[in-house]
């Protein structure tokens, strides 16, 4: 009577086909059967895990094993602790075993769902590489420079990536090496090529294979341009004027370039100077050599500068305008 209810339990509710039955029947194996054999000896009988769990469960209930005096019946020595016996520990171990399964099942599907997730965000390293007159040299951590870390989203273009390069080694438009504005500066790859601003993260990544992306910005100054004025009746007050109402932006001049040119400071010490700069002039006949009359001489020691007169306005601006873009090149070399 119990074998054939468990039977009929594997025949109409977990829909077993009648030829697995009747071999299970042919081979002895019963309700009590069941609650011992392992796993893979019962996955001979019902191939799906499902109907082998839901059998040892139905058997277990309907039809537990007595526990004998020793405390039950042994478990065979192949037993996985997954559908071994029937007593009440190797029961827990079985559920136990269930569970560990549905959890290590759980979580490859979470840690997949995790590296398909992270595919998303692609990590970027961005270098800066500075022409320092004579060639491109990368700028070191220590002069604001460095290799930055970011990840960002597969889809963002590198016109985005080298907005975020020139807030990481321009910020607020200023930098050891200078202010933005006085750069040309371009996006390139590791091999030192150009990049698309419309070329995405999930682009390079495709087409290089690398595991990681490694991007630079190099930067190098703007040409020095100089201008000149045709206005003959200005004096030397206005040149001092045009630089403090920054009318040369494409060279980026500032008044304390004047003051370092004289004194070799950047700013008036507190109690200022002692005894005060000292303004002499150049006289052509004073000149043997030509070339000498179109510089000024300097002694920043003595804080004196020797001005040559010029016939023009222009002349005169010209000269200045050189002698401090030069110091201002020298000052950012």
């Amino acid at each position: 009577m119990a074998d054939s209810e468990f039977y009929r339990y594997l025949t109409e509710r977990r829909e077993c086909s009648p030829a697995v039955v009747e071999k299970m029947k042919a081979d002895k194996v019963d309700a009590k059967v069941v609650q011992l054999l392992p796993d893979a000896e019962l996955k001979n009988y019902l191939s799906a895990y499902g109907d082998r769990v839901a059998a040892v469960a139905f058997a277990r209930i309907k039809f537990p094993i007595p526990n004998d005096e020793n405390g039950g019946p042994s478990a065979s020595p192949n037993t996985n602790s997954s559908c071994a016996v029937a007593s009440g520990a190797v029961g827990d171990d079985k559920k136990n075993d269930l569970f560990e399964r549905l959890r290590c099942r759980n979580k490859k599907s979470k840690s997949k769902l995790q590296s398909t997730s992270s595919q998303q965000t692609r990590r970027i390293d961005i270098g800066w590489i500075n022409h320092n007159s004579k060639e491109y040299k990368q700028v070191r951590a220590a002069s604001g420079g460095g290799v930055r870390t970011c990840r960002d989203q597969s889809d963002t273009t590198m016109r985005v990536v080298r907005e975020l390069a020139l807030g990481l080694f321009f910020e607020n438009g200023t930098s050891k090496k200078g202010n933005l504005v006085e750069f040309n500066v371009e996006l390139r790859n590791y091999e030192g090529c150009s990049v698309s601003d419309e070329v995405t993260v999930g682009d390079i990544y495709e087409r290089t294979k690398l595991k990681m992306l490694r991007l630079y910005l190099y930067s190098k100054l703007k040409p020095i341009t100089i201008q000149t004025s045709t206005d003959q009746d200005l004096d030397e007050a206005d040149f001092f004027e045009e630089i403090q109402l920054r009318r040369y932006d494409t060279n980026h001049l500032q008044l304390r370039y004047m003051l370092r040119l004289v004194t070799g400071l950047d700013a008036v010490p507190p109690l200022g100077f002692f005894p005060p700069p000292e303004i002499t002039f150049i006289h052509p006949e004073d000149v043997a050599q030509h070339h000498l009359k179109a510089m000024p001489r300097i002694n920043t020691c003595a804080m004196q500068i020797s001005l040559p007169i010029m016939d023009t306005y222009g002349e005169f601006k010209c000269m200045l305008i050189r002698c401090m873009l030069m110091l201002k090149t020298f000052d950012g070399a």
